[in-house]
């Protein structure tokens, strides 16, 4: 499952560039609203390249365990603390991108 999400999030990356390349036809110097969006999605696309960072660190770790565990004959390290935090940055991370489509898009 590891392997899926980091594919996902790795797609998540370029569609956000691709996006940015063929998709906009406004620039930042378009006014406010537009260096609003490019403020916004180049910050959120930081913050979704830490969580990419993370996710491969997870598969990284738990392949070596597997593989250290196999040779060893012993169980798989446990790995929760660390998916367990990854998962907190992402729900932040969802949860301040909702909040803020909302102010984006629906009040403003």
């Amino acid at each position: 499952m590891l392997g899926i999400a980091l594919a996902l999030s790795v797609a998540a990356v370029v569609l956000q560039l691709l996006e940015y390349l063929a998709g906009v036809n406004f620039g930042a110097d378009g006014g406010g609203y537009a260096s609003v969006f490019y403020g916004w999605t180049a910050m959120f696309l930081a913050f979704w390249l830490g969580a990419v960072y993370s996710v491969e660190t997870l598969l990284a770790t738990a392949m070596r365990s597997a593989r250290e565990a196999a040779a060893a004959g012993g169980a798989v390290q446990a790995l929760r603390p660390s998916a367990d935090a990854t998962m907190v940055y992402l729900y932040s991370c969802a949860g301040i991108a909702v909040v803020t489509w909302v102010l984006l898009y629906l009040i403003t």
